[in-house]
């Protein structure tokens, strides 16, 4: 690189002027910048040299491209996401990211103003939803990066709020009877619903997505094929037909199949049965594909086993907030069973002060999808150890059920303890070996 560096005098002052061909133009352009004093021209043409020669070089014009328009193009990129996170990020870029950084030069975003904008965005927001947006920048950057507008991304040199200050929150469990209580409180067609994810572990979607086919009671097994998602987003930039509720793939991408538990053959039996239509339409059905139609015939394997109150695929967001929360928190007369409000001392139906909550007020934080938490305390303390947990959760990697429920293995623990010192008495010429619990890929300890 020929670059040279000139001594120029402006309004009284000394400028130093460092020049170098513009590569992009095979040299018959130049780069230039302006410098108060000589040596920092210098340290300038080298760092340039040193790009040239590695091959990440780029060129200063290039960060002059806005945010907006970097956003533009990553979104031409999202051609395999699902169509939530589609929507997820559309949310995030558009409530958050935007408004703030759209205008702003892509090669003037620096670490200490995203450092600041994070830091304001965690005064008003837990540290989940500053990660979420946080991260969405950071994918932002990183395809500034990928396409030579920037040589780094200055999201890698941002501190995130720590998650010690907010507190990590618990998971909750049931008891048997607990699980129980709930599913008879909760509106009768959904009842089998609290059963399939408190003992069988699936996922919201995973159970609003089963079908009459998915369901083997000859062989005790449940295959979850399919998964229901809510993609809520008005945004022009997705399209259509990844609006509304959406059957695809369960997370992951993966099939599996799960056992049935004996004592539940009865209740699926009994939502096998039902031959009424829950609509006028008739039945919903979703065929292997994801596409959707309606059905006359109640023992299409297409067939869709819960719906809503009008017949309809479950929207999660409604059966939430019209159904669970009501059941979780649900307060009630012992004698007559009649529901009772929060406040009250007395049953407005047969005036009895025998009152009761469904759950106790603890457990009033009970979410859905700790059911799934539920199923997986039930198993451990059965004994499953970790890699058929993750078969029946539907978990990734053995990682992710580690990262959840590594805690609540204590035996296999006490198993890897034992190991380690039978190791050492084998190296001492001991032999304990007839002490030492086994640890193997789906044997209990």
């Amino acid at each position: 690189m020929a670059g040279h560096i000139t001594k120029r005098k402006k309004n009284g002052a000394t400028k130093w002027r460092a020049r170098y061909p513009d590569p992009s133009y095979g040299g018959k352009k130049e780069i230039e910048r302006t410098f108060d004093r000589k040596i920092d021209a210098e340290r300038w043409l080298r760092n340039q040299q040193v790009a040239l020669d590695r091959g990440d070089h780029i060129a200063p014009s290039s960060g002059e491209q806005p945010i907006s328009s970097v956003v533009t193009s990553w979104r031409s990129t999202w051609i395999d996401l699902e169509p939530k996170t589609k929507a997820g990020y559309e949310s995030i870029l558009n409530k958050h990211v935007l408004p703030r950084w759209k205008d702003t030069r892509t090669g003037a975003v620096d670490a200490a103003s995203i450092q600041a904008w994070v830091n304001e965005l965690a005064l008003t927001r837990t540290r989940t939803t500053v990660v979420h947006i946080y991260n969405v920048l950071h994918l932002v950057m990183e395809y500034a990066v990928a396409l030579r507008l920037r040589s780094d991304n200055p999201c890698s040199a941002v501190k995130l709020p720590s998650s010690r200050k907010e507190g990590k929150r618990e998971m909750l469990f049931l008891t048997p009877a607990e699980i129980g209580s709930l599913a008879d409180a909760i509106t009768p067609r959904f009842k089998l619903m609290v059963y399939v994810s408190g003992y069988i572990g699936l996922r919201a979607g995973e159970v609003e997505a089963l079908r009459r086919k998915d369901i083997d009671l000859l062989h005790s097994r449940l295959t979850v094929t399919l998964a229901l998602k809510d993609v809520n987003t008005s945004s022009d930039h997705i399209a259509d037909e990844d609006k509304g509720l959406i059957f695809g793939p369960p997370k992951n991408g993966k099939t599996r199949e799960v056992v049935i538990p004996k004592f539940m053959k009865p209740m699926f039996e009994e939502q096998l049965a039902a031959d009424e239509p829950p609509s006028d339409q008739g039945y919903p059905a979703v065929d292997d594909n994801g596409d959707f139609r309606w059905t006359r015939d109640p023992a299409d394997p297409d067939r869709i086993l819960f719906t809503s109150t009008n017949g309809h695929p479950v929207r999660h967001t409604n059966f939430y907030r019209r159904h669970f929360k009501p059941a979780v928190r649900r307060r009630y007369c012992q004698p007559c069973r009649a529901e009772v409000k929060k406040g009250a001392e007395r049953c407005p139906e047969c005036e009895s002060t025998d009152l009761s909550y469904v759950l106790p007020p603890e457990k009033h934080g009970f979410r859905f999808h700790d059911l799934r938490h539920t199923c997986a305390s039930i198993l451990i303390a059965g004994g499953a150890d970790a890699y058929p947990l993750m078969r029946q959760l539907g978990h990734q990697n053995i990682q992710t059920t580690y990262g959840r429920y590594g805690h609540m293995l204590p035996s296999l623990h006490k198993a890897m303890g034992a190991s380690l010192d039978a190791a050492y008495a084998g190296s001492l010429g001991e032999d304990d070996e007839e002490d030492i619990p086994r640890i193997g890929r789906g044997e209990r300890l």
